[in-house]
Parts: structure tokens; sequence; C-alpha cells
């Protein structure tokens, strides 16, 4: 670029433009070379490879249920939805260096119907994205109004930033708009691609993103069909793992102790998703009538919160699912199993975006020393959930009281991503095995098809042999399996 041109202002048509040169290398088969995988991959094939990659890599931060499993949409929509969301998550990126974008020292160009001519005329040159130092003996100041997170942040770095040198908001700015669903294999070479903006914004973003790393936050963000991104804040460090499992449609169980979150950790997830939220707590004296409803003595049909929710979509948690009676795993196992569910007034259609969560103390298996006033729970009914142990979140649980610790480590992919064959060898192996140690457990063809979908949703192995297998299991008993195999 000579001296007498200017960068153009940056476009989301631009941003998709330069993840595509960014990704061609690693989607095209038979091409090594960057600007060779640039010029030949067309722009429909890497769009679909796009789709795949995000399909295989933001599992847990980017949930697109309705999207995903809606057949009104076609792949041609798809394509072009997957390809807005890249857009919006570079956009963004430019949008922190006023427009200015480059790779290496060429000029990144776009259609002619979306980029700014390029000015021939002497320009001055481009405002510095961050602004102009304030007075030296100025400081970040932390006020009351900023969110947990951003205060968390803001201590770690200010001491390592000059005085004066960068201007408070823009800093907080930065903070609180920091990508937390950026794709994380590519995120850093998008940041080298955009490195042509102001130094400062960059150093202190680096800042900011070392800061993140080191207090083992987990942000999350969800992506709407519309479009429409969507912060959550930070959550459980398990929320991602029961996003990916209500993506796919599966219905779960949360096992925990008290007070570990299990309540807000669902409803996090219909506030994510805009849906309709229930909670419906069971016990010793829940009757079918909690679930579906009755008719008084005057015959007019009496509805409840449950029978709303599953004709009308949401979602609906069911806690203390360890303390119901038998007759309650009957009523829900009418409502998991069918398409429609029975009321005193007739059958009625469950709606494709009915979301149903249980809680439950233990796994299923009786009182222990605890929870005395638990029970064991049916093995068909417990077959139709995938299980997450959900254990407390002391990083969380800091961050209430305004202190700073790092929650647990959580790599979805522990175990690798297996194929459907190798996934179906390794259930029928274990089946047999529970069979001839006369075990009590039942794994049936649902740990299949509920595991090939966690892989889709890309968990790995070790994590969905826990939610659809082991669910609990004593370690002396799983060991024995395990031998045998």
């Amino acid at each position: 670029m000579t001296a007498t041109e200017t960068k153009p202002k940056a476009t989301p048509q631009q941003g998709y433009e330069v993840l595509c040169r960014l990704m061609a290398p690693k989607f095209t088969d038979k091409m090594t070379e960057p600007q060779r995988a640039a010029e030949t991959a067309t722009k429909a094939d890497v769009q679909k490879k796009v789709m795949a990659h995000l399909r295989a890599v933001t599992g847990l931060t980017i949930a697109l249920p309705v999207f995903h499993n809606n057949a009104d949409f076609s792949d041609d929509d798809k394509i072009a939805f997957y390809k807005d969301c890249v857009s919006a998550i570079v956009h963004r990126e430019w949008h922190k260096l006023k427009g200015q974008v480059g790779v290496g020292d060429k000029r990144v160009e776009s259609p002619a119907s979306d980029a700014a001519p390029i000015v021939s005329a002497p320009q001055e040159p481009p405002a510095p994205t961050v602004p102009a130092p304030v007075n030296p003996d100025s400081v970040i100041e932390i006020k009351e109004s900023d969110d947990d997170l951003t205060k968390a942040i803001l201590k770690r770095i200010i001491p390592r930033l000059p005085k004066g040198g960068v201007d408070a908001d823009a800093v907080k700015q930065i903070v609180r708009s920091e990508l937390p669903f950026a794709l994380p294999d590519i995120h850093d070479e998008v940041k080298k691609a955009l490195s042509n903006g102001s130094f400062p914004v960059e150093r202190v973003k680096n800042l900011i993103a070392e800061a993140i790393k080191d207090m083992g936050v987990q942000r999350i963000a969800i992506i709407s069909p519309t479009g429409e991104v969507k912060e959550v804040g930070r959550q459980h460090y398990k929320f991602g793992l029961l996003m990916a499992c209500v993506s796919q449609r599966l219905c779960v169980m949360l096992v925990g102790p008290a007070g570990g979150g299990k309540t807000t950790g669902a409803a996090m997830v219909a506030k994510a998703l805009d849906m309709k939220f229930g909670a419906m707590s069971l016990g010793p004296m829940t009757s079918k009538a909690d679930f579906y409803g009755y008719k008084d003595a005057t015959g007019e049909y009496h509805t409840t919160l449950l029978a709303q929710i599953a004709e009308q979509g949401g979602v609906m948690l069911l806690d203390e699912w360890d303390a119901a009676h038998a007759g309650c795993a009957t009523y829900t196992n009418m409502l998991l199993a069918n398409e429609e569910f029975a009321t005193p007034i007739g059958m009625k259609q469950k709606h494709k975006d009915f979301i149903l969560i249980a809680g439950a103390n233990t796994f299923g298996q009786g009182a222990d020393r605890l929870y005395v006033g638990r029970n064991q729970l049916d093995a068909a009914t417990l077959d139709r959930f995938v299980v997450i142990d959900w254990d407390y979140d002391e990083g969380l649980e800091a961050s209430l009281i305004g202190l700073t610790k790092p929650s647990p480590t959580f790599e979805n992919t522990l175990g690798g991503i297996l194929e459907p064959d190798q996934w179906f060898a390794r259930v029928t192996a274990i089946r047999q095995a529970v069979e001839t140690l006369k075990v009590r457990a039942v794994i049936s063809p649902r740990a299949t098809v509920h595991g090939v979908k966690l892989f889709d949703a890309g968990i790995g192995q070790t994590h969905v042999e826990n939610m659809v297998i082991w669910k609990g299991m004593d370690i002396a008993t799983r060991q024995k399996i395990e031998n045998a195999l």
C-alpha cells in the first residue's frame, strides 16, 4: 500500500472473506500454500467447511438447537447463517480497531458494493483506536457499576498498565467486549491478521486475555437463529456441557449437592434461549394431577405449568427427582417417550422445543448418609436421561462475594471424538460385559444414540461415557466391567 492510499472501511463481508482465507488452508485437502489455497478454494466450498467446523468446535459455546434441528431450514439457509455468525465475530474485532484491517501489509479487497473507494489524494493518518493519554497522575477507577468479572480482570491488569497510558472507559469497553465465543483454534490467527491497528489496543487486549486465562473464567455466548448474540456471563464451569446436551435436545439429569446451582443452571438455559422456564419440586405426595392437570367437579379443566410448557415449548425443571415416588417416573416416561401426552381432556402434542431437565442429589441408587430421604430410580427411567455430575464451582462461589478464584478446568473434548462405528463397538462391548457380570445397569440403544449426538456436539469420549453409560456407578463395579472388556 502506498502513502497515498487509505484502507477502506471494514465490512462484515470483508470479515468473512478474511476468515475464509485463514481457514482455507485448513480445509483444502491437496493445497498446502495459503495463498494458492485462498485463490483456488471456491467460496461455496469454504462456506460448507466453515459450517462443519463451527459445529465441531463450538458445541460448548454456541447453542443453536432450534436452528440445527429444524427441517424448515435448508442447507443453504444454514450456510448463510453460519457465514453471518462468522462475519459478526470478525466484525466485532474490526470495530475495536475502527475499521482498519490488513493481512500482512496488503489491503483486503471487498466487493465494490461493500467497500469504500480508495482515495488517491494524501490523507491524514487514521485516528488512534485508543484515545489520547489522560492525565499521567490518573488511574483506572473501578466503579460500583462495573460487573464482578470486569472488576476482577481490571484488578489484575491495572498494575501492568502505564499510568495514564490508556483511557479508563476504553479499557473497560475492551474488557466487556472480549470475544468469549471466538473460535479457539483460529482466534490467534484472526488477531494476527487484524494486528495493523493501534498497538496499545492489542497490548491491552493481550493483557486481558492473559488475565481471563489465569482466572479460569468461562463466559458463554449464545447465537440465536436470527443472528443475535447474547452473552450470559459467568456460569457454572459445566454450563457449556449442559448447553451442548440441550442443543441436541437430550433430556438431562443434573446430579449434585444441595445449593450447587442446579436450578440456576436450568433457569439460565431458558434465559439464554429466550424460552419460558418452569420448575416443579417432586416428593412423596406428587400426583399425576400435578403433572398434567385435573377436572374439577364442574368438569372444568385446570392445567399445570408442566403441561403448558410441554405443549407450548420451554425449559422445565423437575427438581428433587430422586425424592419422588415411583409413580412420578411413570408419569414422566409417557412425556419423554412419545410425541403426545395424555391430559384429562385428551391427547396433547408435545412441542418440538420442549426441554426437560431433572435435578437430583443422588444418582438414583437410593438414600445415603447425607440424603436419607432419597429413593432408588427405575433403571428404565434413568436410561432416558444423560447425567451430568453438577458439583460445586468454587470459582463461581467466590465471585458471588467479590473474590477471585479460578473455576475448575473443563476440557470438553477429553478422550477424543469417536466415529459412530467406534462408539457402537464400545457400547455393545460394555453391554456384553454388564450382562455377563450380572451388574445392575441398563445399557440400551439409547446409549448409542445419545452418545453419537454428544460427539456431534463436540463432547469427548470420557464425558460421554460418564453421562450415558457409567452415570455415577461406583468405582469398583466400573473397574470390574472395564477389566472384562
